[in-house]
């Protein structure tokens, strides 16, 4: 592919910064990898009005866009059908009608859910999905697997299969769904996993660590399931009682029922983030299940925390050199609480689980090897 390419990216939930989710991340290092490359980019994305308030500092951020287009779409429930409409919908509508006419170089899409816009652009020389996850897999946990018969399970493994066929490139971030996913003749499939696209990774040495145990998550189904069996048999049987204190960050707290003097929700954090992985001593990945990648495991080995997680927060991971502590919480919470109380009262032992977190970071999630991988998946001019 040329240098400077002309770039459609697309993206379906909203606007995407400031950073509430682990797609909006993902979305974060597309652009800052193409800001990188000099491309032209459109950034296309759609309206979502709970998030009307970062529009001012969404287009401060992407300023550097050859244009941004905000989608005022109809809103829909998480199903297939829905998605897929609306994606069909603004095809035909200004400004993306128009957009779609043009000759470009890559046209990039998040989620097989917006397939129509890129099925649409018929100039496009080539297209591109990243899958971020398997969503017939990832809606049933979204809404619950009571809400989710199985043969709609079997259909909407199919139709996420056929909407593949769409493109010429399909990216994902977990090695486990790229070895599961049936694969097309014709079509390049690679595995890169995401980046941190932010300048402020290296950890600060700090007395203030006055945060015992950290969560940090969006407000998700699986995110609250994990942190209610955390707090009721792990923190208030084992560690309430040694005075040891838990901070919770993020939207999970707009949702979680839990009152306790012991644990500080603070919600949406507005200042660096890294303040807060600052004063942390243990940072845990409390969830029983998941799709796609744990991007907050990947936020705590950028800042080279002492992490104790579930095997559901490694999930697709290629982790080596043991960077932090793995222990299966719902069989075992009592060793998940021991694991805390060890790394708590052992600040020599932390700081070396930090240090191999962050050479985990280094090798697999910083931005100079995700660019290479992308460079070549891409065949973008490195």
């Amino acid at each position: 592919m040329k240098e400077n390419p002309h770039i459609l990216y697309v993206y379906p939930f909203g606007p995407f910064y400031p950073i509430t989710s682990g797609s909006d991340l993902l979305a974060n290092t597309h652009l800052e990898y193409f800001r990188r490359k000099k491309a032209k980019v459109d950034l296309l994305f759609y309206h979502r009005p709970e998030k009307a308030n970062q529009i001012k500092l969404f287009n401060e951020k992407y300023s550097w866009c050859n244009s941004i287009h905000e989608l005022q779409t109809p809103w829909h429930e998480l199903r297939y059908g829905e998605f897929l409409s609306v994606a069909d919908y603004v095809t035909k509508i200004e400004p993306l009608k128009s957009l779609l006419k043009q000759n470009y170089d890559l046209v990039f899409n998040n989620y097989c859910l917006t397939a129509p816009i890129a099925f649409a652009a018929k100039k496009a020389k080539i297209k591109v999905l990243e899958t971020v996850d398997h969503l017939f897999n990832a809606f049933p946990i979204s809404l619950g697997k009571k809400n989710q018969p199985t043969c709609d399970l079997f259909f909407y493994k199919k139709v996420e299969f056929d909407l593949y066929k769409i493109f010429d490139k399909i990216l994902f971030i977990n090695q486990s769904e790229l070895d599961d996913t049936p694969k097309i003749n014709g079509l390049s499939y690679e595995c890169i996993p995401p980046a941190w696209p932010f300048e402020n990774i290296f950890p600060k040495k700090t007395s203030n660590t006055n945060i015992d145990v950290l969560f940090i998550g969006g407000g998700n189904k699986p995110n609250l399931e994990g942190l209610d069996f955390f707090y009721n048999e792990i923190f208030f049987p084992y560690l309430r009682n040694k005075n040891i204190k838990l901070t919770v960050v993020g939207k999970v707290c707009n949702s979680w029922y839990v009152e306790d003097p012991k644990v500080k929700k603070l919600g949406f954090y507005s200042g660096p983030i890294s303040e807060i992985y600052d004063s942390s001593k243990v940072v845990i990945i409390p969830i029983l299940e998941g799709t796609g990648l744990s991007i907050k495991t990947i936020e705590a080995f950028a800042f080279g925390k002492a992490i104790i997680s579930t095997p559901s927060g490694t999930r697709g991971m290629n982790i080596t050199g043991n960077p932090l502590v793995t222990i299966d919480m719902k069989n075992n919470p009592e060793a998940f609480a021991k694991a805390i109380i060890d790394l708590i009262d052992n600040p020599i032992k932390r700081d070396e689980l930090g240090k191999k977190a962050l050479t985990q970071f280094r090798k697999e999630h910083s931005f100079e090897v995700y660019s290479y991988r992308m460079d070549k998946f891409l065949e973008l001019a490195s």
